[in-house]
């Protein structure tokens, strides 16, 4: 169904920022491997006949290689080819047809083309895929397992997205070698997984994304469970925090299930016993039972200032600070005296060769501006409705990307520049929503 009313006019403001017109550079050359800006403007090229929700369609994974697609409804198939063609000129495509179907296909391998009344962008298999489902009458929105897993969720929604996880896994699975190939399905049908379902909400001011998986039982700790207020104490100027709760107890679980493993629980003892001979430091002892929450948080728009500091919440001080006396060492001799380690007051810093990489690792931290009393924290926990597992400040990391050497040359990077100093911050979190545990990510516009 299109958004109208509000819904549309929301969805309107919200990409006429992001797709705001940027011209390709004038000096770069069309190459098939290199990421083109699009020439595009949503107001005077999409809008006119973008007819409901965009969708993205995942056909098909192997190893090193996936297949997909992205679907958007079309009124007006006309000026929608218009568009294509004019974000493909000058890119070298080729003109293709499957069943009476014309495509377009560019040196990368990705597709563009128009199938009843939807514009299709993918990899060329999964724009065939697309064509032979709507010919066949074998189509995704017809099978009982999307009906039940989507529900009504896609109801003033602008974007939907649907992973059968069994069925990713399982093709993955296929495309193994060996015993792998004939063991991994085995392995398949004995985990209980239920699809994915992610929508897309659009508001003048921020995107919203939820992705939920019907039918998978929710945490009886209630999703506040899934972040930690250790995030809200980092200091105000961070332009990255990421903060998970109990990574012991998490670590714990994951440690229980290697020992059971007859295959590899001799192999993970072995391993155990040589850290302890090496560096004095037991696994279970001084690292999975001592951690508590456990978070990362980044500062500084410069080269020269910018550092990431990693922070542990103790569950027995005592333990942990034994392995914060016994780390510097362990990584100057894995380095093989590489990165220069400098013992601080509750922790230590690490840098790399002249300076660069700076990671300072503390077990706690004390800031007078707090990251959780600013405007953004505080507008980024509203739209989840909990407090943010992740979040990054955009403009300043735009900053210290501009300032890096790589990006300093690249005239794709500083043709996109303006459009991203659109995006104000990026956050996600857990929510109840429903009777279902979703993850929510926002992004907020400016």
């Amino acid at each position: 169904m299109a958004p109208t009313g509000p819904e549309k006019a929301d969805f309107d403001a919200a990409f006429s920022k992001l797709l705001a017109r940027i011209p390709r550079p004038s000096s770069a050359r069309p190459s098939p491997r290199a990421v083109q800006t699009s020439s595009l403007s949503y107001a005077d090229d999409v809008k006119p006949w973008l007819a409901g929700p965009v969708a993205v369609a995942l056909t098909g994974v192997g190893q090193k290689t996936c297949d997909f697609a992205l679907l958007m409804p079309s009124s007006d198939d006309g000026k929608a080819q218009a568009a294509i063609d004019k974000d493909l000129a000058g890119t070298g495509a080729e003109d293709r047809t499957y069943r009476d179907v014309a495509y377009k296909l560019q040196g990368d391998g990705t597709a563009n083309g128009i199938v009843d009344n939807v514009v299709v962008a993918g990899t060329e298999t999964a724009f065939k895929d697309v064509v032979d489902a709507t010919k066949d009458g074998k189509t995704l929105a017809g099978s009982d397992q999307f009906k039940s897993a989507v529900g009504d969720r896609a109801n003033g929604k602008v974007g939907l997205a649907y992973v059968d996880a069994k069925a990713v896994l399982q093709s993955v699975a296929a495309n193994l070698p060996g015993v792998q190939r004939v063991a991994a399905p085995m392995l398949m049908g004995m985990l209980d997984l239920h699809p994915f379902v992610a929508t897309l909400d659009a508001q003048p001011d921020s995107l919203i994304v939820d992705v939920a998986s019907p039918g998978t039982k929710v945490d009886p700790n209630g999703p506040g469970a899934a972040s930690s207020p250790l995030i809200e104490s980092f200091p105000a100027d961070s332009w990255l925090a990421l903060a998970v709760p109990k990574a012991g107890a998490a670590l714990g679980k994951l440690e229980a299930a290697l020992k059971s493993n007859p295959l590899i629980g001799a192999e993970f003892a072995n391993i155990a016993a040589s850290v302890r001979a090496q560096t004095g430091i037991d696994l279970d002892q001084d690292v999975v039972g001592a951690l508590g929450d456990v978070g990362l948080f980044a500062r500084g728009t410069t080269p020269a200032t910018a550092a990431a500091t990693l922070v542990t919440r103790p569950t027995k001080p005592g333990a942990l600070a034994n392995t914060m006396k016994r780390l510097p060492a362990v990584i100057v001799a894995k380095t093989r005296g590489r990165a220069k380690v400098t013992p601080r007051s509750g922790g230590f810093d690490v840098a790399g060769p002249r300076g660069k990489r700076r990671l300072l690792v503390r077990t706690g931290v004390r800031a007078q501006a707090k990251l959780g009393n600013t405007v953004l924290f505080k507008k980024a926990a509203a739209l989840i409705g909990q407090r943010p597992t992740f979040f990054v400040n955009v403009g300043p990391a735009l900053d210290l990307a501009a300032q890096s050497p790589r990006h300093k040359s690249d005239e794709h990077f500083k043709a996109a520049l303006p459009r991203l100093r659109h995006v104000e911050y990026v956050a996600a979190g857990a929510r109840r929503d429903a009777g279902l545990d979703v993850l929510r990510g926002v992004i907020g516009l400016r």
